[in-house]
């Protein structure tokens, strides 16, 4: 497994390609879609159709993770906040990405444009263990991150 796709020389220094990237994704990390069917009879709370992003992250950009936190109090249960971690990958840019149909912006990540009505606009960078608390910011913001580097945020509903 060295994470090159044949055409790609070797070189032992190289970023994969942007396809190569997209490959090991999608293999390491299939798109599971959960799918509530219901029960006869039962009126459901589930909204019939549910968009959560108004545009596609960059082919460079990972999200990976996006989690609710747990409330502690008098009962236990989801808080209204959540965790997003993302990831931005390096990779190698003399080679065409063959069939891809997605783009690159630099790094550059609008939280507004992936989450548009899901949170407040309130949003705090934190620490990657989500124990310390960093900038705060507004979702308006645009975060550039850099090749390899992951960033962490905290959102509020």
């Amino acid at each position: 497994g060295s994470g090159r796709l044949a055409g790609e020389p070797d070189s032992p220094a190289s970023y994969p390609s942007l396809t190569a990237l997209a490959a090991r994704r999608n293999l390491l990390h299939p798109f599971f879609r959960l799918i509530h069917t219901g029960i006869e009879g039962e009126s459901s709370l589930l909204r019939p159709a549910y968009l959560p992003v108004s545009k596609p992250l960059d082919c460079d950009i990972h999200l990976i993770n996006l989690r609710t936190s747990t409330s502690y109090g008098s009962s236990l249960g989801p808080s209204d906040k959540s965790a997003l971690i993302l990831h931005r990958d390096g990779f190698n840019a003399c080679y065409k990405p063959v069939g891809l149909t997605c783009q690159t912006t630099g790094g550059k990540v609008k939280l507004e444009d992936l989450l548009p009505s899901l949170y407040s606009d309130n949003v705090v960078q934190m620490s990657l263990s989500l124990m310390y608390e960093g900038v705060k910011m507004e979702k308006g913001f645009t975060v550039s991150i850099q090749p390899m580097e992951m960033y962490s945020f905290l959102l509020t509903r």
